[in-house]
């Protein structure tokens, strides 16, 4: 039997909560489209009262991005890069400028996109080249002219232009098939937050205003971030928005569990050639609580000890496989690369951060890809991930999931990723912690300490399961009894450390 988890859905702020610990009960806190916090609270608080709890994470941005060659960074939270915004004091402009075409003193053309207000203006540069190397000319701060008069531009600065994403669905569905009710306490197996949107081509954006001058177009430009939602494009005015072109669609349903889990089922499918494609199709912000403990560490199995660079030039020596002290004193922004693993062919999948004091570890969390669903699940994965993981000063966990050099239209994959929490309660055991992918259950137990007869009690829903080792080290032994009926295994770790990955599936 799967453990349950109540949700409760406030317009459109919804709250998740299960067991965390004896102590906390976990409340995932989704919010602003797609943003998420997480906060720990007592099991006798209402779960309306979560905010008043202990706020461990805090989630602005932790929807992921991909890289789109020429575009630069699209999809998630993310719009066209190549925007700016203009000061020029008392412009005079108004709604009959919007579409209007300036130029710079080489003649590159940029679209008058979005009038903030008497001094402030928002340009996009017009596509120079094709479709699949748009050429934008970023903005420079140089001379800019409109029907030939010289601008006083006072001052200029880059920004995003929002929107980017057009949803064509979006819900809620408890169990994946119920919609949710608001202010109803809903109990569930598990919550499917399911996502389809475009990210509409910057190149189609631009064409809209210049062709059609004078107006301001459905949906409007800002430099705030916004999404175009279904209910958005149902009034007059959107249609010719709605029929733009994509360049990428996406298929996400995230789905939330028990033991503050969410599994991500993604489906990419390109719109248009691209120059290349990267993606991280699951990030996570240190932010909250979880980052101002005193002690922080990072673990990252299969990676050998590894130099870390700081953008100011200083290196740290770290090993990460052993479980390093890894805080914000040091600004790492570098990548893990395929020499960095111990073995390419058992490259990393998962990133596992904790925080706590000198006493014990108290927060854990673990983000990753699956082992045995998807494209990470296939031995040809490690061809197309030259990198595996980028350290960012913002402190933002960063595992790439592969860069495909020039995908034609139509171009399509699936991937299964996963973040979630867990309390580190064994002082024996580094990480114990587990979630559902599709019908299976996948559990992970890392230890780095030598042990012998050492048991961990499994979910119930394990007995009568077949269990499949996944993946596991030499030194982490399994008990030859160690057929979950009783929903307990042993097994011994000879040496200083191992893991293992086990998978249950029910009895056909």
């Amino acid at each position: 039997m799967r453990e349950k988890i109540q949700v409760w859905k406030d317009g459109t702020r919804v709250l998740i909560r299960s067991k965390y610990s004896e102590t906390y009960d976990l409340v995932v806190e989704l919010w602003h489209t797609t943003d998420e916090n997480a906060w720990l609270i007592t099991p006798d608080m209402p779960i309306t009262d979560f905010d008043k709890g202990r706020q461990i994470h805090l989630g602005p941005d932790d929807f992921p991005a991909s890289f789109f060659g020429e575009y630069g960074t699209l999809s998630g939270n993310h719009a066209s890069c190549f925007a700016v915004q203009l000061m020029i004091f008392d412009h005079g402009m108004s709604e009959k400028d919007l579409g209007a075409i300036f130029t710079d003193e080489y003649g590159n053309e940029f679209c008058l996109m979005h009038i903030i207000d008497s001094d402030f203006l928002i340009i996009h540069p017009v596509a120079s080249g094709t479709l699949r190397e748009p050429g934008f000319v970023r903005y420079n701060g140089g001379k800019l002219f409109y029907n030939g008069r010289l601008l006083s531009v006072i001052g200029s600065s880059n920004l995003q232009l929002y929107p980017s994403n057009r949803f064509n669905v979006y819900c809620f569905l408890a169990d994946g098939k119920t919609p949710l009710a608001d202010r109803e306490l809903t109990e569930c197996t598990y919550l499917d937050h399911v996502m389809e949107y475009d990210v509409v081509s910057p190149v189609a954006l631009v064409e809209m205003m210049k062709n059609n001058p004078g107006k301001k177009h459905f949906p409007g430009f800002s430099n705030r971030r916004k999404m175009v939602m279904p209910e958005d494009m149902t009034g007059t005015g959107s249609e010719l928005y709605k029929a733009l072109p994509a360049l990428i669609s996406y298929k996400v349903t995230m789905r939330h569990e028990a033991s503050g889990a969410c599994v991500i089922y993604r489906n990419v499918t390109t719109k248009q050639e691209l120059t290349w494609l990267e993606a991280l199709d699951v990030m996570y912000i240190w932010s909250g609580e979880c980052c101002e403990m005193p002690v922080q560490e990072f673990y990252i199995p299969g990676i050998k000890p590894v130099t870390l660079t700081a953008a100011d030039g200083r290196t740290c020596e770290m090993d990460f496989a052993g479980v390093a002290r890894f805080d914000t004193g040091f600004p790492a922004d570098c990548n893990l690369t395929q020499d960095d693993c111990t073995d390419p062919a058992l490259q990393p999948r998962r990133f596992i951060r904790f925080a706590g004091d000198k006493a014990a570890r108290q927060l854990g969390v673990a983000i990753g890809y699956s082992h045995c669903h998807g494209l990470t699940a296939s031995p040809l994965w490690s061809s197309i991930r030259p990198e595996l993981y980028h350290f960012f000063v913002s402190w933002k966990m960063y595992p790439r999931v592969y860069h495909v050099d020039h995908p034609p239209v139509n171009w399509s994959v699936d991937t299964v990723a996963y973040r979630q929490y867990f309390h580190p309660a064994d002082p024996e055991l580094t990480s114990v912690y587990y979630h559902h992918e599709y019908d299976d259950l996948i559990v992970w137990i890392d230890c780095h300490k030598t042990l012998k007869n050492k048991t961990v009690s499994l979910p119930q829903e394990v007995a009568g399961c077949r269990m499949q080792i996944v993946e596991k080290t030499a030194s982490f032994v399994i008990a030859e009894n160690a057929a979950p009926q009783s929903c307990q295994l042993s097994f011994d770790v000879n040496g200083s450390s191992g893991y293992a990955i086990l998978r249950f599936s029910c009895q056909k």
